[in-house]
């Protein structure tokens, strides 16, 4: 077992082809089976792969190997393999989910594009097979303009400029922006301020000149807010002059800066990111503005709006609001929970916190089994 450990760490499947016979009823030898099949998975016969997923079906090591045969199959695009596999996967690998879409696509069919805009949303870098849904969407012309900006807003808000530069690449022909100029922001966010720096007569050119001032507004927001004068916001149709003022409003949050509220008022109805939405809450608090932050939750997206950290700041609001029933009602959603705003919320309604039960001891047998 050890030496075909070894030679799977060395990448060396002729060794390790050895040691799966003499291994086979050893406890460990599913492992050895494993490591023997996952070296060289794109070159395995299906027949081979399906026998140990069968064999060893709903342990580790066979929704391990299923994972990442259904990621080569998808690669290397056998899409009526991968379908027959996909449907016995039960992860939620963003992946395996964009090959899954690529896959009802490439073979006809209708496909489902609900978890691929969950994924696009994330303001982080696409895996591979998501990329390419994405570039194959790009090219059937069912990513619109205003779902690729607000990748890009997102990319630019937290740093992520590889990824933000290859979406933009996404963008329709007649929608499209220069990749040196995106350079040349990206490298020195005054370059969009200059006289003939970004044509604000354009979608592209404002959504730079806005991604610039969120650029600044991370050093200075007070100075970002500058560069924003009436006569350019008087150029950006409303819901992109407030995607502006929520780049001041977030950075300015982040400074402690009371200038912040006043920015955030000045959203109006954006849509703003899940980072923007917290600050936003942060904010208020900072203000005691009650009823923005009672607002703002409620604005939130379910899976954050669950977090027990708005949950609770909620809940203080209504209660501050005279809304009291309706506030213990929250505390008492998240009470039980062993975390810090689970603490806070059972002291708000006078709850008992009770200490989680201590993990049981591993016995001398359990310790001989494993051995």
């Amino acid at each position: 077992i050890a030496a075909a450990a070894d030679a799977f760490q060395k990448r060396d499947g002729a060794r390790l082809a050895r040691h799966v016979e003499p291994t086979k009823s050893h406890r460990l030898g599913q492992y050895v089976e494993y490591w023997a099949l996952r070296i060289n998975l794109d070159d395995q016969p299906a027949a081979a792969v399906r026998g140990f997923l069968e064999r060893f079906e709903g342990t580790y090591n066979a929704d391990r190997l299923r994972s990442e045969w259904l990621r080569s199959l998808g690669k290397r695009g056998q899409w009526e393999t991968f379908q027959t596999e996909y449907a016995a996967y039960t992860g939620k690998d963003p992946e395996i989910v964009c090959y899954g879409i690529l896959s009802q696509h490439r073979l006809g069919e209708t496909a489902n594009l609900d978890a691929f805009r969950h994924i696009w949303r994330e303001p982080r870098e696409l895996a591979e097979g998501c990329a390419t849904l994405a570039d194959q969407l790009a090219r059937d012309g069912r990513l619109a303009v205003d779902v690729v900006w607000e990748r890009a807003r997102s990319l630019s808000e937290n740093g992520f400029t590889f990824s933000l530069k290859r979406t933009l690449t996404l963008l329709p022909p007649k929608e499209a922006v220069s990749a040196a100029l995106v350079e040349q922001i990206l490298a020195n966010p005054q370059r969009a301020f200059e006289p003939n720096g970004v044509n604000l007569t354009t979608r592209g050119g404002r959504e730079l000149y806005a991604m610039a001032l969120g650029r600044v507004a991370r050093r200075d927001p007070h100075q970002a807010a500058k560069l924003f004068s009436p006569a350019v916001q008087a150029r950006f149709p409303e819901a992109e002059r407030a995607y502006a003022f929520a780049q001041f409003a977030l950075h300015g949050a982040r400074n402690h800066s009371p200038e912040s509220v006043n920015w955030y008022a000045q959203t109006g109805k954006a849509i703003l990111s899940e980072e923007q939405l917290a600050w936003k809450v942060r904010s208020a608090l900072r203000a005691q503005n009650w009823p923005e932050v009672d607002r703002t939750v409620e604005a939130m997206g379910p899976t954050q709006k669950e977090d027990p950290t708005w949950t609770y700041w909620r809940a203080r609001a209504l209660r501050q609001m005279d809304q009291v029933e309706v506030a213990d009602q929250l505390f008492g959603k998240i009470a039980g929970q062993h975390n810090f705003y689970g603490n806070l919320a059972a002291e708000e309604i006078g709850a008992t916190i009770m200490i989680p039960s201590p993990t049981p001891q591993i016995s001398p047998q359990e310790l001989a089994f494993l051995s």
